[in-house]
């Protein structure tokens, strides 16, 4: 539930840069279908690569969940 309010926080606070990413992913997504006749499954990775890399601008590099024994 924290992971969710948190990132519900952020892209409140940076509501456009998140839509612009998301706009931008879907036109690369839609130009590679349309034009270069590419699948979907071909070229709908450049969405998870933008907002990834959205997400690391915002808040850096992610770290490495470890449990203790």
């Amino acid at each position: 539930m924290d992971a969710i309010s948190k990132t519900y926080n952020i892209v409140k606070e940076n509501y456009s840069i998140f839509w612009g990413t998301a706009i931008l992913g879907g036109l690369i997504t839609l130009s590679g279908i349309l034009l270069c006749c590419v699948g979907i499954i071909f070229t709908y990775p450049f969405v998870y690569i933008a907002m990834y890399s959205a997400y690391c601008a915002y808040l850096g590099k992610p770290r490495q969940i470890t449990y203790n024994k």
